[in-house]
């Protein structure tokens, strides 16, 4: 067992062998049940092919949206691994992994919830791509804003605002620099939600010696999975 703390949580990764962990408590079927009324159950659980939901599925539940998704974000947020692997091991676009990192860092583990229907149009200027935009104004200030939008594009697989980077470039061009949010901050806040400690908690715990013991987060999550563990009932749509 290897451990590492960051941004406040334990950061587990399961060396051992599998046989040391004991089953899931809770019939699957049911939590399934759950997971569809909730609206919540992954359409193709097949796609999700990361080690730990292949290794440990008793935990690691690849039917569980919420779980997925949350585990899906903290591999790049808190164990660093590059998202183009993440997705390919997620079975997801890079435009998903943006659009759902960026709803995790301003919403929280309630940003992982499905969205209504609706058009989709650019993203925002996040935190990670006001540092990229930064970063290539300092190299060569008289960057156009067509030659950001390519870069951007290319570098991060999703489209932008032209005129939210070219009002943001105005900004960085003038005296008054534009403060940039900090990345750490953001992960500090969304990581460190109620949901987000629980599921850590429980997730630890199992890594190390498997389900010991129950308590009321151990009963919600084996019967409804993540969101189990958090502090709303979520809506279905």
């Amino acid at each position: 067992m290897q451990g590492n703390r960051l941004y406040g949580i334990n950061m587990w990764t399961y060396i051992g062998p599998a046989s040391r962990l004991a089953p899931m408590p809770e019939n699957p079927t049911r939590q399934q049940q759950s997971l569809r009324q909730a609206g919540l159950l992954h359409a193709e659980p097949e796609r999700v092919q990361d080690s730990l939901f292949l290794a440990f599925p008793a935990f690691f539940d690849p039917h569980d949206q919420l779980q997925v998704r949350y585990e899906m974000l903290r591999s790049h947020l808190l164990e660093s691994h590059e998202v183009v692997g993440i997705c390919q091991r997620y079975g997801v676009s890079r435009q998903t992994f943006y659009n759902l990192q960026e709803r995790f860092l301003s919403e929280g583990t309630a940003g992982l919830l499905a969205k209504k229907p609706g058009p989709k149009g650019p993203l925002k200027l996040t935190a990670e791509v006001r540092q990229f935009v930064e970063h290539q104004n300092q190299h060569d200030p008289h960057l156009s804003v067509m030659s950001l939008l390519s870069q951007l594009e290319e570098h991060f697989a999703v489209a932008f605002h032209r005129r939210t980077l070219e009002k943001f470039l105005k900004e960085l061009r003038s005296k008054k620099t534009p403060e940039l949010p900090s990345p750490k901050g953001y992960r500090r806040g969304a990581l460190n939600d109620i949901a987000a400690r629980r599921y850590e908690a429980l997730r630890r715990t199992f890594l190390l010696s498997g389900w010991r013991s129950m308590n009321e987060d151990w009963a919600r999550f084996s019967s409804l999975g993540f969101m189990g563990l958090l502090p709303f009932e979520p809506v279905t749509e």
